[in-house]
């Protein structure tokens, strides 16, 4: 099987990598969304959803992480001379004469696989964070166990969710 051509290589990374930043942003998103619903249910009483609202915050705060990595992959691959002026790159550059060279689809692929191991360590980093401010919020105050261990589960699925981006961010030349 022949390997695509760079154009495709790099065209098909911004592409991944473009679709990881929506899931990322969305996903930070739903979160606030999900807080600020809370509070609307509280009635005023928030001391109660105190331990839930703070594992939100936490897997916002992952997912806003996990955002600020695919970005800076996705600024790396935009920045490289083999995709400036394509259509959706985000760069009014007019087109260079030649097309994407075997070192610009090379350096997207590392710049992938960078962000794929960024992604990893940002969604273990969050599970051992919701772990710990859970099991602090339950030694805290016990009647606050139930709220942080639905805030740690609502968070927990951040983490899931940058694992899945991660995974359809495919290594080699076949991304996308």
């Amino acid at each position: 099987m022949l390997a695509p051509p760079p154009d495709v290589v790099v065209a098909r990374t911004l592409r991944s990598l473009t679709r990881a930043l929506l899931v990322c942003c969305g996903a930070a998103l739903a979160l606030g969304l999900l807080a600020v619903a809370m509070l609307g249910l509280a009635d005023g009483s928030a001391d109660s959803l105190a331990s839930g609202l703070a594992l939100l915050g936490v897997g916002q705060a992952g997912a806003i992480a996990g955002a600020g990595v695919v970005g800076f992959g996705l600024r790396r691959v935009v920045a490289t001379p083999g995709s400036a002026g394509r259509p959706g790159s985000g760069v009014d550059a007019p087109p260079r004469d030649s097309a994407a060279t075997a070192d610009d689809a090379a350096a997207a692929v590392g710049t992938c696989e960078t962000v794929r191991h960024g992604l990893a360590l940002v969604a273990r980093a969050l599970l051992v964070i919701c772990v710990l401010v859970a099991a602090t919020w339950t030694l805290v105050d016990t009647a606050a166990a139930l709220g942080a261990l639905l805030g740690a589960l609502v968070s927990a699925q951040v983490a899931v969710a940058l694992l899945l981006v991660r995974r359809s961010l495919a290594p080699g030349p076949a991304a996308g």
